[in-house]
């Protein structure tokens, strides 16, 4: 398509070329004067190259258009369009079983989790988080979206028993499929509002803390300093262009 593209703007360019000879051959025919000849050259070379640019950037709007109606299947605008296109995608999967854990039923944010049982013998599961950060979710979604279109069906055919398209090696049994588990929107609230925090304004790849002693002590610890930086961090009114 993009040598077929290639060939149509190089048609253009030629018929451009051809065009300002035949111009360039009547002006030097037909008019007499010099400064005439200078001047009407220069118009219409001008217009020969707005023409040309006008050319090229349609044939680029057109290519860009082309790819973003393509793209348009996996990626959304907004969280509860990307949830939709993961629920439907989720769907079309016969033996996925679908979970949603309500985050805020007001603004109707959960995360949804889709689950895709493995081989019986598997003792792995793939772990396919999205939104993490929640401004970041929509490129993850997209992800998980294209995978649940296209290469979960494939790898659910009766001719795969993996992950991997690649054969075993000579003597060695294709390892089992493992369980799959996408999770959705881990931040729903910061993929709703555009924001790489939660509600709660915790970043959850910065505070995750697995050690419960380290926990009990952040939780109990004095935070009265903070309040020293309070009118630094949030300022009462808006800042001044000084």
């Amino acid at each position: 398509k993009e040598n077929i593209m290639l060939s149509n703007l190089s048609a253009a360019v030629t018929k451009v070329k051809c065009s300002l000879e035949s111009v360039k051959t009547f002006l030097y025919t037909s008019l007499t004067s010099g400064d005439v000849k200078t001047r009407r050259l220069k118009y219409i070379s001008i217009a020969s190259v707005s023409g040309l640019c006008c050319v090229v950037y349609y044939l680029r709007t057109a290519s860009r258009k082309k790819k973003q109606r393509a793209l348009s299947v996996y990626f959304s605008d907004t969280y509860h369009e990307a949830r939709s296109k993961f629920r439907e995608a989720s769907s079309l999967i016969n033996i996925a079983k679908q979970h949603s854990l309500t985050i805020d039923s007001e603004a109707d944010l959960s995360i949804d989790l889709t689950y895709i049982p493995g081989d019986v013998h598997s003792k792995h599961v793939m772990l396919h988080i999205s939104g993490t950060h929640g401004a970041e979710g929509f490129a993850g979604s997209a992800i998980q979206i294209s995978l649940l279109r296209n290469e979960i069906p494939r790898m659910l055919a009766p001719s795969s028993s993996s992950l991997s398209s690649t054969p075993a090696p000579a003597g060695q049994a294709q390892p089992p499929r493992p369980h799959i588990l996408f999770v959705h929107a881990l931040n729903a609230f910061g993929m709703a509002f555009n924001r790489r925090w939660n509600q709660a304004n915790i970043d959850l790849n910065r505070n995750c803390i697995f050690n419960e002693t380290v926990l009990d002590q952040c939780i109990n610890r004095d935070h009265s300093s903070y309040a020293q930086l309070d009118a630094i961090i949030n300022p009462a009114r808006k800042p001044t262009r000084l």
